[in-house]
């Protein structure tokens, strides 16, 4: 059996071969960061060699490919324009689901996630009165930013117009 690359060599090789210039990737993580591992090449070569380490036992884990695997994937938009560049179509946003649902089965998640999903069910209720529920979040602030929620958008009222022709929102508030 073949020994996997280690993770300082799976990332030159990711760098090394991009096929795609800047100004012609269609990934905005990429186009606004220049660096290679932000790519859809560089993302889908970091998430074959994790999912080729998850289906082999014999396989060591390394945790440093699944860190740099996180890092590589954070910065996703999840927008699906990777998609369309792919000749062979990878959906790196539904790995993306895949691989961060194995990672948070061993990680703890983030504090800012776990805030959002607190304030998830007041959604409703904020759009009901969105003046006092913005002074509130202007108020906390401070807090929710060093927690890593920042540029939080201000909270809007709800629509009242009616749903377009052929659209249902059943189960939705």
């Amino acid at each position: 059996m073949n020994k996997p690359p280690d993770d300082a060599q799976d990332q030159i090789v990711c760098r090394s071969s991009l096929g795609r210039a800047l100004d012609e990737a269609l990934c905005p993580s990429y186009k606004a960061t220049g660096d290679p591992l932000l790519s859809p090449r560089g993302r889908s070569a970091l998430l074959r060699n994790w999912a080729r380490q998850k289906s082999e036992p014999e396989i060591a884990q390394y945790p440093a490919l699944e860190k740099s695997l996180y890092d590589s994937l954070s910065d996703c938009l999840g927008c699906k324009a990777c998609a369309s560049q792919c000749s062979v179509k990878v959906d790196i946003p539904a790995m993306r689901n895949r691989f961060l649902a194995s990672y948070f089965q061993k990680n703890t998640r983030p504090l800012k996630h776990r805030l959002l999903l607190l304030l998830e069910p007041f959604a409703p209720v904020m759009q009901a009165i969105p003046g006092p529920s913005n002074r509130v979040l202007r108020a906390i602030g401070p807090v929710l930013e060093k927690s890593g929620l920042v540029d939080l958008p201000p909270i809007s009222p709800a629509h009242q117009k009616p749903l377009p022709p052929g659209f249902h929102a059943v189960g939705y508030l």
